[in-house]
């Protein structure tokens, strides 16, 4: 049946990975955030990848399987790359909104803030095992991955908020 509808094993492995982006790219689109304001949508936006890695373990491990085989069929794909565009250019779009109200600083990469979103919030699920075994936190757990949820939003918006300290010293 796989050669019959995806006629190889890797074409197969191929489109899982390519459905797999898809359903997180999904997920965000439904957040909404040109609705909200820069704060708000940034904080959805952080919450958003969060709850679907912990809701979704197996994308964490393929996506994880994936950069150990260095991308092979993220890098064959036509469509991974294009719909992972959407998700920077709409961080631009909330950043530029964030700067325009005073509320986020200037010059952020968008790239950078979706690194760091995705990299603590991927972090924490595919290491939850090992943290768990070292320093006895579960991390499965609802309740810690909500406040692990909130500490990392406050840590992000401390970290684009405009410092009025900051713009005193560039004057």
């Amino acid at each position: 049946m796989i050669y019959y509808y995806f006629g190889s094993k890797d074409a197969l492995k191929g489109a899982v990975i390519e459905r797999a982006y898809g359903d997180i790219r999904d997920a965000e689109r439904r957040l909404q955030l040109d609705t909200l304001p820069p704060k708000g949508a940034m904080r959805r936006l952080v919450e958003g990848p969060f709850d679907y890695h912990h809701a979704n373990p197996a994308f964490v491990r393929l996506v994880a399987v994936e950069s150990v085989e260095e991308a092979c069929y993220i890098r064959a794909s036509t469509v991974i790359a294009q719909r992972n565009a959407e998700v920077v250019s709409t961080l631009r779009k909330l950043l530029e909104r964030g700067e325009h109200e005073g509320y986020f600083r200037t010059g952020v990469d968008p790239l950078d803030v979706h690194i760091l979103i995705n990299g603590a919030s991927f972090h924490r699920v595919s290491n939850r095992h090992t943290l768990n075994a070292i320093f006895a936190r579960d991390l499965r757990d609802p309740a810690v991955a909500r406040a692990a949820d909130a500490r990392s939003a406050r840590l992000l918006a401390a970290g684009l908020k405009v410092s009025v300290e900051h713009d005193h010293a560039q004057s």
